[in-house]
């Protein structure tokens, strides 16, 4: 048949390619839930290389400076520090430290201890500036050189303290020698007990018990001097505020006595008494009677309403009770009497006119306690009234007898400020004089530091154990926050959450197959394919080829009453192994025994000429042009029931080329001729080509590359796919690390059949390979039901 002919018939027939009703594929639902301890674990696997790296680094370098380091020797001594204050002064404003709490004090003491004064004078003492063994490095061994090299580089670049002075003063400037010695020095209480445990280290032993055992001695002798000091201070602080104190209390006790006499005290002091006293009796009252009246007002309220059974002086009333009683008994003998007589019968007239007189009674009497409630009631708050006029007339009174008074207490309290305190300090006075002659101190050595045999630095086990925990935390935290900043797709569930598309299939790495392989120490009788667009040609009974072959299986199934015939091979991006998919699938589909045309769309990047060993030219691109007629640039491979339609020559226009009516024609008839047509079809993005051939596709399937394809690429290029309601019938997740997301068990699931297959000597399926599917011959008599390409996989799709 004439090509160009045919065409013209298509078109003047049916005017394009048929579009069958299509059903959606229907994937899972997806099923949310917690974070399981498994997912940290795949996150730890896929980022090994990163937790192992650190662990080694972290592990290799505390252990090279731990084995380099020089060894420290530490000395201890203990000394005894009581709480014992210099009794010269008692006012805060003089002595501040005589009030201050005991572990305020024991505080101070701890950091006397470490004062750089004290630290100075054992640095003199024992001549350290000028010492070898004090100023000698911290590391040994082979990396000494190094570390000396580095701090001389670090002192040079380090800005120094200025040598600058005035004239006859003294040095203001921290020494660095003194500075050293202080960062060796530690000072640790001893918990619930007032002992202080003083060490020092050093890389001599001798060294450290010397100077532990001096700081103890110059730390009492310090102290016994700044006792001295004090006392010294205080003698001359009380003579001059002994003169100045003598000199207010004249003064204040001069402005009191002129005071009283102008005022007459004594008398007004009897008469405040008399009216505070009169004022806190009719305070006392007014409260009292306050309680009497609101007590009474609620009792009052209650009368206000209908029902007066409910007050408690009507409850408590016995009269009220008696005749209640007397009440009920006279109802409930007229009721049962009432049921043998009639009511104008003698007796009934009798009892009825007892009942209403005992009614009369009892209304009356709980009348008469109402009305006495609400008498007392306004009794109480006229008792109230008069009494609240009396108090503030008092406090009237009051108040003016208390406005003398008030002045002549702050001059009496002035006076007796005043006078307290003159003779406090004359009291101190004596006191200072006597503890003058005294030198005690409150602070003694209990233990004498012994020269150490063992160093204290460095702690091997120690540092090796947090070297080992600081790079495994180390490595660990880096992983997970490599794979938060991972922005593409891993994982099967990652689709099934971010795309709302059903998985067709999930094809392993094939480096990832061959490496489990070779860690199980299983092979593949040398058929291992060389590439994965291979796969299915050279090692089709691979975990690999099987999962080719249960995407061929997804596809057919996920339109059961008409599987589509044009599928459209896509991805977002290039990379993502569409064409390794689209050619795979292609001879999968050839296995089934119709013919397959493999069309390769791409024309800006064709590959599929290269890999199944073909012309790029004559091709699509020929055609569509015209410089070709279409049998003649559809080529058999050496892959039975295969053709390859390359992509020819790459044109100016692609986009236009593929986009035409001559384009959607070509397909037309294809179909017709083939089985199966697949278009290996450019990237979505960047491209029109795609978009436009995905509108004659009937079915359109969308490759995402494990580790690779970003997540927000892929969701732009499903929406534009949307966009122009392209037939999206799942998604195949690609080259996914067996490794690095829990997948390994389905090559263990694989090898598992595989192996008894061979065992059972059952051929693998190869090139005869027919499957159930719709309009597919069936199996060869001699393939078993246990074949493992009938087994479907775990990385089948969902659809």
């Amino acid at each position: 048949m004439d090509p160009d002919n045919a065409l013209v018939k298509v078109k003047g027939g049916s005017g394009g390619l048929a579009k069958p009703q299509l059903w959606p594929v229907q994937a899972f639902p997806e099923q949310k839930k917690d974070p399981h301890l498994r997912d940290y674990w795949q996150v730890l696997l896929k980022h090994r290389w990163i937790v192992l790296t650190c662990f080694l680094v972290t592990v290799v370098t505390v252990a090279t400076a731990t084995f380099v380091q020089r060894p420290v020797y530490k000395a201890t001594a203990t000394i005894k520090i009581d709480r014992a204050e210099l009794k010269i002064l008692k006012f805060d404003d003089v002595s501040p430290s005589a009030n201050k709490e005991t572990d305020d004090y024991y505080q101070t003491q701890y950091k006397l201890l470490t004062s750089y004064s004290l630290a100075e004078r054992v640095v003199k003492r024992f001549n350290l500036d000028a010492n070898p063994e004090f100023l000698g490095s911290g590391m040994q061994g082979p990396a000494s050189p190094t570390w000396t090299w580095l701090t001389n580089l670090v002192d040079l670049i380090r800005p120094q303290p200025s040598t600058q002075q005035a004239s006859g003063e003294a040095s203001i400037t921290e020494s660095p020698v003194v500075q050293s010695f202080l960062k060796k020095l530690e000072i640790e209480p001893v918990k619930n007990t007032r002992l202080v445990k003083i060490a020092f280290l050093s890389p001599s032993p001798e060294l450290s018990a010397q100077i532990a055992n001096a700081m103890a001695e110059n730390f009492i002798e310090q102290s016994i001097e700044q006792r001295l000091g004090a006392m010294k201070y205080a003698g001359d602080f009380l003579a001059k505020q002994i003169q100045e104190v003598r000199i207010k209390l004249e003064s204040s006790d001069e402005l009191l006595q002129r005071f009283a006499k102008q005022k007459q005290y004594l008398v007004l002091d009897e008469k405040q008494e008399q009216t505070t006293k009169q004022l806190s009796l009719l305070t006392d009252a007014l409260m009292k009677a306050r309680s009497e009246r609101l007590a009474k007002e609620a009792l009052h309220r209650q009368t206000q309403g209908q029902d007066f059974q409910s007050i408690p002086s009507v409850l408590e009333n016995p009269l009220i009770s008696s005749l209640k009683t007397e009440y009920f008994r006279l109802q409930a003998e007229y009721r049962k009497l009432s049921e043998t007589f009639l009511s104008d019968y003698p007796r009934m007239v009798a009892l009825k006119s007892n009942i209403d007189e005992v009614k009369i009674k009892l209304d009356g009497e709980v009348q008469r306690v109402v009305d006495g409630l609400r008498s007392s009631y306004e009794a109480g708050l006229k008792s109230e009234h008069l009494l609240q006029s009396a108090v503030d007339k008092q406090k009237t009174v009051t108040l003016k007898t208390n406005e003398d008074s008030i002045q002549y207490n702050i001059l009496k309290r002035e006076v007796d400020i005043n006078r307290e305190l003159y003779s406090g300090l004359l009291q101190r006075m004596k006191e200072t004089a006597v503890s003058a002659g005294l030198d005690s101190t409150n602070i003694m050595i209990t233990d004498l530091a012994k020269i150490p045999l063992w160093p204290d630095r460095p702690k091997k086990l120690l540092n090796l154990t947090l070297g080992i925990v600081l790079g495994l935390g180390l490595g660990i935290g880096l992983a997970f926050f490599s794979d938060y900043l991972d922005n593409t797709v891993n994982k099967i569930e990652e689709v099934e959450s971010t795309f709302a598309l059903p998985i067709l299939g999930a094809v392993p790495a094939l480096a990832s197959v061959e490496r489990r392989r070779r860690l199980k120490g299983t092979t593949n009788n040398g058929q291992d394919a060389k590439s994965f667009e291979l796969v299915m040609l050279q090692d089709q009974s691979s975990l690999v080829g099987e999962a080719i072959r249960n995407i061929r299986t997804s596809l057919l199934f996920s339109l059961p009453e008409n599987p589509p015939k044009l599928l459209l091979v896509t991805s977002a991006e290039p990379g993502d192994g569409k064409t390794g998919v689209s050619i795979n699938l292609s001879v999968a589909l050839s296995q089934l025994g119709g013919d397959v045309l493999l069309i390769d769309a791409d024309m800006r990047y064709p590959d599929c000429h290269r890999i199944l060993g073909q012309d790029r030219t004559p091709g699509l691109s020929n055609f569509l042009v015209g410089d070709a007629e279409l049998s003649a640039v559809i080529k058999p491979t050496a892959t039975s029931n295969l053709s390859l339609l390359p992509a020819g020559q790459s044109p100016l226009n692609p986009a236009e080329l593929l986009g035409s009516e001559r384009m959607r024609d070509a397909l037309e008839l294809l179909c017709q001729q083939f089985k199966y047509v697949i278009i290996d079809a450019p990237p979505v993005l960047g491209f029109t080509d795609s978009v436009l051939l995905s509108t004659f596709a009937e079915g359109t399937v969308f490759v995402i590359r494990a580790g690779k394809t970003v997540r927000d690429a892929a969701q732009r290029a499903v929406r534009t796919l949307n966009a122009v309601n392209a037939k999206i019938l799942g998604v195949v997740l690609n080259n996914i690390d067996l490794h690095s997301h829990g997948y390994s068990y389905y090559q263990d699931y694989h090898d598992y059949y595989h192996r008894k297959s061979e065992r059972h000597g059952i051929v693998a399926r190869g090139h005869h390979d027919r499957s159930n599917t719709p309009g597919a011959p069936h199996a060869h008599e001699h393939e078993s039901p246990d074949s493992p390409a009938d087994i479907p996989s775990p990385l089948a799709g969902e659809g």
